[in-house]
C-alpha cells in the first residue's frame, strides 16, 4: 500500500435516496470492522453517497447523525492508539491518519450545512439538530487533536471553522435547550481545544499531550471568558474568530483594536495546577485529587509544570533568528552523550544528519536529512555539531513538528558548549531499604557566566526526588575525582531526563 494522500470525500453521482438511506442504515447496523483500515474507506464511500442523494432533511439528518457517531467513535480509537506512538506516523498508519482527518473534515462540512439550515429556519431546532451541532464541534476538535498527537500542523481552515461554529452558537442561541447542556457541551469542547493549543502541544510527547487534553477538558469551567477588551491583561489570551489560528497570548502579541474578539484568563486554572503539583510532590496519591496515575510520574509532573508555565507566562522569543543552510550531526540520548564525552571517540556513537534551518544565540531549528531517528523525542538531551566543525553543543529538544513522514523538524535550546561525564552514586540513606541499582551515568554542565551561574546535573528521569539532596559524583578524567554536591533546584523534568542546579557540598573528597 502506498502512502499517497487519500482523496477527500467527493460527491458521488446522484442516486436513489431511499436506496442510499437503506444502504447506510444496513451498514451502520453491522458491528465495527476489526481494523480502522477497513472502516475508514467504507465510511468515506457512504458519506459520499449520502451527499449525493436527495433525501428529505429529517431522514438525511438521522442518517448523518448515526454516521457521525460512528466516525467519531472510530476517531477516538485512533487517538488512543496515537497517544502511545512516537511521531511521525509512517506507512499504513500515516495513510490512516490522513484518511481519518479528511473524513472528519468532510463530516464537519456536511454538518455545517445542516447547522446553517437550522439557524436560518428556526431559533429552536429539533433535538437531532442539537446532536449534529455537538458532533460538528467534536469532529473539528478531534481533527486538531490528531494533528497535536502526530506533531503535524493543523489542517487548513479547521480553526476558523471551529471559531465560526462556536460564535454561531452564541449568536443564535442554538444550544438553548431546556437545560442548556448543548451549548455547555460545545463550549467545553471548544475551549478544551483552545487551551491545548495554548499549551503548545509540539513541546510535549504524544503521551503527555493525551494526558493534558483530558486534564484540560475537565477544567474548562475555570476560565474567565469575556468579550470586553478592557478585561485584557498581560496574562490573558485573545481569539480573533476571523483568523485561522488558535488563541494568542497578550504577552506575545497585543490584541488588534478592531474585530469581534474574545479573551480569557487562565489564572484560576494555573493556580489549581500549582496546588495539585504541590500535593503530588508532598506525597498525596494522584487519584485522591482526581488525577490519573500518570500525573504522579516524572513525565506527568513535568507536563503539569510546563502547562502551568505556558498558561501563566507564555514563552517569548528572546533573540532574532537567522536563516541558515548547513548540515550538522546529532547525537541523542543521555547514555549516548555520556559515551561521547567520556570516550571522546565518535566511532561507536550513533548519530544522524540534520540541516540547520535557522539559529539564534540560544538555539537552532533543525530538519532531518538522513539517519535513524527512532527514540529521538521532545524533551530529550542531545549534542549537536556542524559537520565541518569539531565542537559539540549540549541541547534539549524543546519542540518537534512533522508535516509528513519525510519531514521531521526539531527546535533545540542550547544548554552548554561542553559536558563532564560523571557517575552518580546514590547515598545509603536514600535507598530506603531497597537494593542499590549501582552507579548511574550523569552529565555535569559547567557554569556559563553571565547566562548561568550554577552548574547543572542531568540525570535519568525518576532517579532522584524533586527535593534538594546530597549527591556523590565520581568523575574520571585522567584521575578519579569524587565530589559531594547538593541539588538546589529542579530545572527540567520529563519522562526522559531531569536537570538540576547543583552546588558544592564541600571540597572534593580524595579518591
Amino acid at each position: 500500500m502506498t502512502d499517497s494522500p487519500p482523496s477527500p470525500v467527493s460527491i458521488a453521482p446522484p442516486g436513489d435516496a431511499s436506496a442510499t438511506l437503506r444502504a447506510v442504515e444496513t451498514w451502520l447496523d453491522q458491528p465495527d470492522r476489526p481494523g480502522l483500515l477497513e472502516e475508514v474507506p467504507a465510511l468515506v464511500s457512504l458519506l459520499s453517497r449520502l451527499r449525493s442523494c436527495h433525501a428529505d432533511r429529517q431522514s438525511r439528518n438521522i442518517a448523518l447523525s448515526r454516521m457521525g457517531g460512528r466516525i467519531i467513535e472510530n476517531s477516538e480509537k485512533l487517538l488512543a492508539a496515537l497517544a502511545s506512538l512516537s511521531p511521525p506516523p509512517t506507512g499504513r498508519l500515516r495513510q490512516l491518519v490522513r484518511g481519518m482527518q479528511n473524513l472528519l473534515a468532510a463530516l464537519a462540512e456536511d454538518l455545517e450545512s445542516m447547522h446553517e439550515y437550522a439557524t436560518v429556519r428556526s431559533h429552536k431546532p429539533r433535538e437531532i439538530e442539537h446532536t449534529l451541532t455537538v458532533q460538528r464541534m467534536r469532529a473539528l476538535s478531534q481533527h486538531l487533536l490528531i494533528s497535536d498527537l502526530t506533531a503535524a500542523p493543523a489542517g487548513s481552515d479547521i480553526w476558523q471553522q471551529l471559531h465560526r461554529t462556536y460564535c454561531d452558537l452564541r449568536r443564535y442561541a442554538i444550544g438553548a435547550s431546556p437545560d442548556g447542556t448543548v451549548f455547555l457541551d460545545c463550549h467545553n469542547i471548544y475551549f478544551a481545544a483552545i487551551l491545548l493549543a495554548c499549551a503548545q502541544p509540539a513541546a510535549f510527547t504524544p503521551r503527555e499531550t493525551w494526558f493534558l487534553a483530558h486534564f484540560l477538558a475537565r477544567h474548562v469551567n475555570l476560565l474567565r471568558v469575556s468579550d470586553n477588551q478592557e478585561d485584557l491583561s498581560g496574562r490573558s489570551f485573545w481569539i480573533d474568530p476571523a483568523r485561522d489560528a488558535p488563541a494568542t497570548p497578550c504577552a506575545r502579541k497585543g490584541a488588534p483594536e478592531t474585530g469581534q474578539l474574545m479573551n480569557f484568563s487562565c489564572d484560576r486554572l494555573a493556580t489549581l495546577i500549582r496546588e495539585q503539583l504541590a500535593a503530588i510532590r508532598s506525597g498525596v496519591p494522584p487519584e485522591r485529587i482526581g488525577l490519573p496515575d500518570f500525573a504522579g510520574t516524572p513525565a506527568g509532573r513535568g507536563a503539569l509544570h510546563r502547562l502551568a508555565e505556558s498558561l501563566e507566562s507564555p514563552g517569548k522569543r528572546r533573540f532574532p533568528r537567522r536563516r541558515q543552510h548547513y548540515r550538522a550531526v546529532l547525537c541523542a540520548g543521555l547514555q549516548s552523550l555520556w559515551n561521547l564525552f567520556s570516550r571522546s571517540d565518535e566511532v561507536d556513537v550513533h548519530s544522524s544528519s540534520w540541516m540547520i534551518a535557522n539559529e539564534s544565540p540560544d538555539g537552532y531549528s533543525i530538519m532531518h536529512v538522513h539517519g535513524d531517528t527512532s527514540g529521538v523525542s521532545v524533551g530529550d538531551i542531545v549534542a549537536l555539531k556542524p559537520e565541518t566543525g569539531c565542537q559539540w553543543q549540549v541541547c534539549i529538544i524543546r519542540w518537534g513538528l512533522s508535516e509528513n513522514q519525510e519531514h521531521l523538524e526539531f527546535g533545540l535550546q542550547i544548554l552548554a558548549t561542553e559536558a563532564i561525564p560523571a557517575m552518580l552514586a546514590t547515598l545509603p540513606e536514600r535507598e530506603s531499604g531497597q537494593a542499590s541499582t549501582g552507579p548511574r551515568p550523569a552529565l555535569i554542565l559547567p557554569r556559563v557566566p553571565p547566562l548561568r551561574l550554577d552548574e547543572m546535573l542531568i540525570t535519568p528521569s525518576g532517579l532522584l526526588d524533586d527535593r534538594p539532596e546530597q549527591l556523590v559524583l565520581v568523575i574520571e578524567q585522567g584521575n578519579i575525582e569524587v565530589r559531594e554536591v547538593r541539588s538546589t533546584r529542579l530545572n527540567e523534568q520529563n519522562g526522559l531526563i531531569e536537570v538540576f542546579s547543583i552546588e558544592p557540598e564541600q571540597d572534593p573528597l580524595p579518591a
